[in-house]
Parts: structure tokens; sequence; C-alpha cells
């Protein structure tokens, strides 16, 4: 594979060819509605949003946002959180061995990053409740209402952790009847997923609804010695209690808890040298781009257990002239884990894992007006404290190390770490018309972060010497003490009564980080963000059509990246990026064809390139002739005019559902199509670029007795394209890579019973 070939040429060429061909779609679509005739299609329906914090139409918002209904996510079989990334374009996902380096990137913007101390950059709500850290993200989707995916910063209304986007997730209400469902898949490597739900009126004024699910699988990775790999089981229960205390007030209680063990997720050898040590030691598996085989008779054992509890209280009430809204939150996140930390199937590090946990306690006040007045506006507080604590032991059993026999038989290092930080903030957002058809909102975000945090290594107990890549160390305590102003500015004009035009300026902000094992501590990260935007309906509301050209840029982006310390050994950093910059353009179409075929497009076109980023670490063999030197006796590398990891430039999904009669019964087809291009797994690392792949699932169902029973029948990855998610060093040469579960085809199905 020639890895200097000219990305962009290609990427530009395609770049404009869909871009024409998008923009010209609703013209195209205009001329088959006219032969079809449009007497019984029907209209699209109305969706709508919070994303400013109170429900309006999808399209009367002027933010780049997107809209996951439950409809579609039943459609798409989607279960799994991390599936959100192939419905829409300008996400992607920072996949890994352990849920707490598993992460969300927008426009190609996202933090990499295993410290709970740094948060990230993209923030995912859940019923109006900011999760603490990144790992709590990691959960099935079950009895969910929408997903809305905001681009860009929202800072503003959503606050930390969402200086490139929010993920918000609204879970289902409970209803005025009895209601319910049951649902039971089977599929390709003895998935079980098994969900259930039950709601109700428990009397006038109070209504309930509880949910649960359980999957497990045996693993999708080919072990050559004792079976498939990467097994999971979790489970997971929500309960929510709605009390209607008067006509104006309300107050809703919501209580969930989750576990998920599995031995997920190992690493597969990707490069290995012919005849060295680890080529042999993997023998029969042959290292390759396409390997999906492992050999563990050689390697230990890899757990991680993760339980997550949470309750939150909102209390609602409606005045005269404005709504109160008031949530408080408390969650606890426990990690057990031991991962392969050297990438590899060979017994390098046996140890590297330890205990984690995260207890996450929120509170947010919102008066905001409720259309009594055409002013419209919201203020608010934020107030969040967050305790992180770990003992992380990494260390090996084995001299094989590198070949030195010098190497103690046996090392090991124990890191201890703890964290208190604190957030809080102050808010507003006022919206007024300047004119019949203009108006202005103006938004404003006072936030202060505080934290204290201590570290200290040594030698493990029972070990001969500590790890001579994590030397013991006194206690080190440091802090952090930091604030800001940020805000937004947006103006939106309508032009016609189905056609609305915006353009805002943003100013986000993400505090400084504490790290559990690293010293330094890295600064604030700050986007200012430009976006054009415009939505429209065409064709008697058959066809929607959103689109947006953005550019933001970010000083100090809190990066990490893997490279080669003092001792030639691959090594996690994190540091700032002076300045960096994305930009693209997005579309997005929604079109009834018929009254029974709705077909979908969506399209990112995206640049994200450091621009000022000297001091990046240099990759594992990087000479100086390859760019790599020597800054006060660090190895570096000038990453200016460089792409950022996991930023694809071109990615694309299509899809389409059709609705007919079977046997009596109504029927469906659904299909999707996602592609997403070449891009670099890590920084500007040419042994760890991912190439470009397409998705294709689909699946038929039909509903019988009045939709009281269901089956559905599905396929995933239908072409068998086998891609990896993430690339890395391993000790002592070589490479290794991730492998999803979706990188290879899989059939199933599901039958359901509602009631």
């Amino acid at each position: 594979m020639n890895r200097n070939r000219p990305r962009f040429k290609y990427s530009k060429l395609f770049m404009g060819v869909s871009v024409f061909a998008l923009l010209n779609l609703p013209l195209a679509l205009t001329s088959y509605a006219a032969d079809q005739g449009s007497e019984s299609a029907g209209v699209l329906e109305e969706v709508t949003v919070t994303a400013r914090r109170r429900s309006e139409n999808l399209q009367e918002v002027p933010i780049a946002v997107s809209v996951i209904t439950d409809e579609l996510i039943q459609d798409a079989g989607l279960t799994d959180i991390k599936e959100l990334q192939f419905l829409n374009p300008s996400l992607t996902l920072r996949d890994g061995n352990v849920d707490r380096g598993v992460g969300f990137v927008m426009r190609g913007v996202g933090t990499r990053s295993f410290n709970t101390g740094i948060e990230p950059s993209v923030n995912v709500v859940i019923d109006g409740v900011v999760n603490g850290i990144q790992a709590q993200n990691i959960a099935d989707l079950a009895d969910i209402e929408r997903i809305e995916i905001l681009r860009g910063p929202q800072g503003t209304l959503f606050g930390k952790n969402s200086t490139a986007g929010v993920v918000s997730i609204t879970t289902k209400a409970p209803s005025e009847e009895l209601e319910g469902n049951l649902s039971v898949g089977y599929g390709s490597n003895e998935e079980v997923k098994i969900k259930g739900t039950i709601s109700n009126s428990l009397s006038d004024n109070v209504g309930a609804r509880l949910s649960f699910y359980s999957n497990s699988t045996d693993g999708y990775l080919d072990n050559v010695s004792t079976g498939p790999k990467n097994e999971i089981d979790e489970y997971g229960l929500r309960g929510k209690v709605v009390f209607n205390m008067s006509d104006d007030s309300s107050l809703r209680v919501t209580a969930n808890y989750s576990d998920r063990d599995s031995n997920c997720c190992y690493w597969v050898a990707r490069v290995a040298a012919p005849d060295s040590g680890f080529a042999n030691r993997i023998a029969p598996v042959i290292a390759s781009e396409t390997n999906n085989e492992i050999n563990l008779a050689n390697d230990f054992s890899q757990f991680n257990d993760i339980t997550s509890t949470g309750i939150s209280v909102q209390y609602d009430s409606a005045f005269n002239a404005f709504d109160l809204v008031a949530i408080a939150a408390w969650s606890d996140w426990e990690s057990d884990v031991n991962t392969d930390v050297d990438s590899s199937p060979v017994d390098l590090i046996d140890i590297n894992g330890g205990l984690f946990t995260s207890q996450h306690k929120t509170f947010e006040l919102r008066l905001q007006s409720n259309g009594s007045t055409e002013l419209q506006w919201l203020a608010g507080y934020f107030y969040a404290d967050q305790f992180n604590d770990g003992k992380q032991d990494i260390g090996s059993f084995t001299s094989l190390l590198l070949g030195n026999p010098e190497t103690p038989s046996n090392f090991g290092t124990l890191t201890e770490f703890e964290q208190d930080i604190t957030n809080w903030a102050v808010f507003g957002d006022l919206a007024f018309a300047v004119s019949e058809t203009v108006d202005l909102t103006v938004g404003v975000r006072y936030s202060d972060k505080k934290g204290d945090g201590q570290t200290q290594n040594s030698a493990l107990p029972g070990f001969d010497a500590a790890a001579f890549f994590r030397p013991p160390s006194a206690l080190q305590k440091r802090s952090v003490d930091d604030d800001n102003v940020s805000g937004r500015v947006i103006v939106r004009w309508r032009p016609g009564s189905e056609t609305m035009v915006y353009a805002s300026a943003t100013r986000g902000y993400k505090g400084p980080g504490l790290l559990e094992a690293q010293v330094e501590d890295v600064d604030a990260e700050i986007p200012t963000s430009f976006e054009l935007g415009v939505k429209s309906n065409f064709l008697d509301q058959r066809l929607r059509v959103a689109a947006t050209l953005f550019k933001t840029d970010y000083a100090d982006f809190q990066a990490q990246s893997l490279a080669l310390d003092e001792a030639g050994d691959p090594k996690f950093f994190f540091n700032n990026a002076d300045e960096l910059e994305t930009s693209g353009l997005e579309l997005e179409f929604d079109f009834l064809a018929t009254s029974n075929l709705m077909l979908s497009a969506q399209l990112a076109v995206i640049d994200a390139e450091f621009t000022d980023f000297d001091n990046a670490p240099c990759y594992a063999g990087q000479t100086e002739a390859l760019g790599c030197s020597s800054v006060a006796g660090f190895s570096t590398q000038s990453l200016n005019g460089k792409s950022l990891p996991l930023a694809p430039d071109t990615s694309y999904t299509l899809s389409a559902r059709y609705d007919f009669q079977f046997l009596g019964a109504d029927a469906h087809a659904y299909a999707s199509y996602a592609y997403r291009s070449e891009t670099e797994g890590d920084l500007n690392n040419p042994d760890f670029v991912i190439d470009s792949f397409g998705l294709l699932n689909a699946n038929i169902g039909a509903n019988f007795r009045e939709g009281k029973y269901s089956v559905m029948v599905w396929g995933k990855n239908l072409t068998d394209e086998f891609y990896v998610t993430r690339i890395f060093n391993t000790f002592g040469g070589g490479t290794s890579h991730y492998v999803s579960p979706n990188s290879k085809r899989r059939f199933g199905v599901t039958a359901s019973y509602n009631f």
C-alpha cells in the first residue's frame, strides 16, 4: 500500500463531485416528485428538539443539529452508542481496549485521553444531566426517545466538555396508559440481546416507567488457541417516576444502574518483522493489515469490569412570565480492569490495570421565558463536583522486554492518584426580533474551574523492582485554578415561510486538566467558531434540507499521543497543541418520495489540521530526515499543516426505508450505507494510517396483529469489509491494531412483543 499517495487530490475531486451532486439533489427530487405526483405522499413529520434548552421545530433552530429519532434507532438496529458515528458523518469515535480511552470526535476534534482528569471535548448529556467522564458514555441505547447531535462549540448553554459538540440523549417518559414491550435478538458470534419496558400511570398524578437490557456475545476475534475473544456480558436498568404536583409543576426522579463485564478488547498483530521474537511467539498467526487472529496461549487474562450508578431529580414549574427548571444529579462509576498495555499477544507487560472510580455531582437551575412575550430569554446557574481516584498496577513477570538480560525477572509500579475538581458557571441567552424576518441571539457564560490532585509512584509489592518506564516518585501535588468568559452571537433570517438562514460566531471553553501519571498539566482549550447555515422545506414539506459551512480555530487544544520516551520506549504524552483549525461543509436531506418510501442522505466534507504545533512528540522510528529533531533533549516534530487523527476528509451516510404489505401485515425494508475516507490514526505517523471503508447494513421486518408482534431479520456489514479503528506501536518493534465487531459480516433476527 502506498502511504505517500496524494490524499487531498483524490479527496477534493471526490468532494467536488459529491457536493455538486448533493447541491443539485433538491432539483432532481423536485423533478422526480412532479413525475410521481404528490397527492398521496403526505408530509414529513415535524421534528422537535431541545438544542436551545426549549422545545422547538428542528428547522427553526439556528444551530447545526441532527436528530436520530426512535424510529431511526429501530430501523438501524442501533443498540451500542459507538454505532452513532455511522448515522451522522460529522461524528467519529476514538475506540480502544478500555472504556476510559473511548470518546467521540466531532468535525475532526475530540479528546484522546485515558485520564479521568481531562474533560472530553464532545459532551454527552442524558436527560439534561452531563456525564462526568467520557467512559460513562459507553452504554446501551435502550428505551430512547431521540438523540440530538449538536455540532460545534455549545458551551454557552451546555457548559463544560462541549468545545467540539454535544450528544444529547432523551429517554422515554412514563405513559398515561399501560404499555410495554419485550424484544429478544440473536445473531452472529452467539450474540443475544434482550430488552424490555413497562410503563403506566400509578395514579391520576403519578406515572412510572421501567426499562432493562441484557447483552452478551462470545467474541469476534479468532483466537487460534482457546477460541473467540472480546466477549461482552452486560445489563442495565432505568426507572423513571413523574409526580404531577399541579397543572403547572412536576417532579421527575430517574435512577439507573449498569454492569458491564468483558475481556474486551484485545489488540491484533499488524506488523512483525520476519523471524523476530514477536513474529515467532504469535505463530501460527501471521501479522498483516487485515489480520483478525490472535494467539492467546502466550498471553495473560484481560478483563474490563465496569459498574455505573446514577440518580437525578428534576423539578419543573411554570409561572405566568417564565418557567423554572432545576436538576440535581449524582453518579458513581467504578472500573476494575487489566489490559494489554504492550498492544500485542506476547507476554511483555503482563499487568496493566487497577481500580478506578469517579463520583460526579451536578446541579443546574434555569429560569427561561415561556412564550408569553416575543422576547426569548434564559438565565441559569451550573455547579459540578467530581472526585476521581485510582490505583494502577503496571508491570511484568517476564524478562522478555527488549531482550535485555539485565532486566529484572519481574518488575512493577503502583501509581496512586486522587483528583477533586469543581466547576461552576452562570449563563444567559437572549433572543429578540430586529425586524419581521430577522432576529438576534446573544449568549454569555462565565465559567470557573478549580481542582486539586496528587500522584505517587512506588514499587509494586512483591516485585523485584519498579517498572523502568514509570520509576518511583515522591508524592506530587498540583492544582488548577482558572476562569473564563465565553459566548455566542447568532443572526437568524427568514426569507420565506419554508426557509431559514443563520450566521453565528461562538467562543467556547474547556478548562485545564489534571493528569493522573504525568506531572505537567495542560492549559485550557479555547475554540472560536463561525457558521453559516440554511434550513429549508421543499415539495410541500416532503423534502427537508439543511446545509452548514463552518470554520473553527482552537487555541491550546489538549492532545494526547503515543511516542518514544528518552529510553526509546512507547509512552503516552499529553500536551497542548498551540493552534488547530477545522473547517468544512455539512449537508443533510430527508425526502418522502412516496407515502411509503423515505430517502435520507448526509454528507460531511471536513479539513481538520494543526496550524501551530511545533513541539509534538516524534513517532517510533522517525529520523531527522523524516522531520524528527531534538529539543531540550527530547525528540519532537512539527505538525504544522498535518491532519488531525480520526478526521476523515469525506464521510457520508445514505439510507432508505420502504413500507409495504406482506400477507396482511405491515412490513418494511431498510438499508443504509456509511462511508469514511482514509484518516490518520495518530499524530503524523505513516504507519498508523487507517484505510477508507464503507458499511452496508440492511433489515426487513413485519408487524402482526396491529403491531402486537413483530419480527426483523437483519444484516450488518453485508459486503464483509474489514477495517480497523486504532493502530498502536508494540513494545520490542512492530505494530498492532484494534478490530471493531462491525468489521465482519453479521446476521441476526429480533422478535418483539408489544402491549
